[in-house]
């Protein structure tokens, strides 16, 4: 179950459900990386997904979120471009962190917008 709240042209959608985490294995060869739209509020604080990439590993990454807001996450590979995006109308209320993991892969190019924290190898890369 969904629930809506509207201000300003964006809406506020509460998540609903477990936890969970999507994997994506065996991913191909990727330079590039967006993170973009996916607006995270948290009881009074605003935030954006928690990145962490590994270059260590197969080439895989996971998105772990609540149930209904894992739903809203959608990913595209665009060329050599990783993006993975949200609603750009949509804010999500949720009592977890978004975490997006990102193993075996090396990126030239990374475009982080909102409030996205990101680590590589646990060096700060945000």
């Amino acid at each position: 179950m969904l629930f809506s709240l509207s201000s300003c042209g964006e809406s506020t959608v509460v998540a609903t459900g477990d936890l969970l985490v999507r994997e994506v294995k065996d991913v191909g060869t990727y330079n590039e990386l967006e993170v973009r739209n996916i607006k995270i509020k948290r009881g009074t604080n605003y935030t954006g997904p928690k990145v962490n990439i590994v270059e260590e590993g197969n080439k895989a990454f996971s998105i772990k979120a609540q149930g209904s807001l894992l739903d809203s996450i959608k990913v595209d590979f665009k060329g050599s471009k990783i993006v993975i995006y949200g609603d750009a109308y949509t804010r999500y209320s949720t009592d977890y962190d978004v975490e997006i993991k990102i193993q075996g892969m090396m990126f030239t190019t990374m475009d982080l917008s909102g409030a996205v924290s990101c680590k590589m190898d646990n060096v700060r890369c945000d």
